[in-house]
């Protein structure tokens, strides 16, 4: 269906930020979604630590030995390090999901709560996953036709005199073509727009077209039209709340570090003294355990950061597409139905 811009009005920021927190505060049961939402495919990397050899030359010898030896346990691990990413990767979708659509029916005063959310999650897996499958095999396709014009050019330069004439003429011009752009002031802005501008463009086509999905129940290639729509519509409004996200993830950033470095403190100092005694196992453990706040703490913070951001650009995907005109609650303000 074509999409039809909303006439557009004055864009009030201020109540975006702000009604974006008053709505997570208000459903906190949002966070349990949002810590998830945040995740990504993969998990931080595991190493196993052996004793050093006293002989830096053995090193590879022992260590190929050592991983011989223990082969069945590094693929077992290794396998289910990438089954328990899978999961939390489809875990996370499911989260988005949930989020993204009970932020539209709380702005559409229809009933929120857990249960809800998880339905809607539910109900939208199959759209968003779809999408993510399809953006990763664009990918990879993307990716095999650039490693397919190295091979031609590696092909042409080993295929005898006429493909070292082209090979040489190519590359040629490619080395003309650089040194140009180097010699010139536009090769700046070429490099900002390659390396700057076009992904935060692409980042925000995705971020529109996760919600076209979800929201509006588009498949892959009509969701992604439909961001780069959106986008190209509200398009210096959509770089100017990137640049208030920015902002906004950066005092996050300070004071979730701060907090957790406050709350840790009776940790670290419980640490030291168990260095200092000899790392004794009763002291071990109490530190351990006066690491729980700050761990909880830092965990808190992820979720509501996650759900708040969450929260904002899916209220900045309503406003562009007319389904409510500022950030205000239900309670305040009753929003129209969504545009086909």
């Amino acid at each position: 269906m074509p999409y039809i811009p909303p006439a557009k009005k004055p864009f009030e920021y201020g109540e975006l930020v702000t009604g974006a927190f008053r709505l997570i505060w208000r459903h906190k049961f949002l966070w349990f979604f949002g810590l998830f939402a945040g995740t990504g495919s993969s998990l931080g990397g595991w190493n196993c630590n052996s004793p050093s050899p006293g002989d830096g030359a053995a090193f590879p010898t022992e260590a190929a030995d050592w991983v011989d030896a223990h082969l069945v346990l590094l693929l077992s691990i290794l396998a289910a390090v990438v089954v328990l990413g899978i999961i939390l990767w489809l875990w996370s979708i499911l989260c988005q999901g949930a989020v993204i659509k009970s932020v539209r029916d709380i702005r559409l005063g229809q009933p929120a709560s857990f249960g809800a959310a998880f339905r809607n999650g539910r109900e939208s897996f199959g759209r968003l996953l779809l999408l993510y499958l399809f953006l990763f095999l664009l990918g990879v396709g993307i990716a095999v036709i650039i490693m397919a014009v190295a091979v031609l050019l590696i092909f042409l330069a080993e295929a005898g005199t006429v493909g070292e004439v082209v090979s040489s003429v190519i590359t040629t011009l490619l080395i003309l073509m650089v040194v140009g752009l180097m010699l010139t002031s536009f090769s700046y802005l070429l490099l900002c727009t390659a390396f700057i501008v076009l992904p935060l463009l692409v980042m925000l086509v995705l971020t529109f077209s996760i919600r076209a999905a979800v929201l509006e129940g588009l498949r892959p290639i009509a969701a992604l039209s439909r961001g780069v729509k959106i986008l190209l519509a509200n398009l210096s409004r959509s770089l100017l709340l990137f640049l208030l996200t920015l902002g906004l993830s950066i005092g996050a950033g300070i004071a979730i570090a701060f907090i957790t470095f406050v709350v840790a403190i009776p940790s670290l100092i419980a640490w030291i003294a168990t260095y200092n005694m000899g790392m004794p196992l009763p002291w071990i453990i109490i530190s351990s355990l006066l690491f729980v706040p700050a761990l909880a703490a830092l965990i808190t913070a992820a979720a509501l950061t996650n759900t708040y951001f969450a929260t904002y650009w899916t209220d900045v995907y309503l406003q562009f597409t007319g389904v409510i005109e500022d950030g205000s609650l239900p309670e305040e303000q009753t929003a129209p139905s969504l545009r086909p």
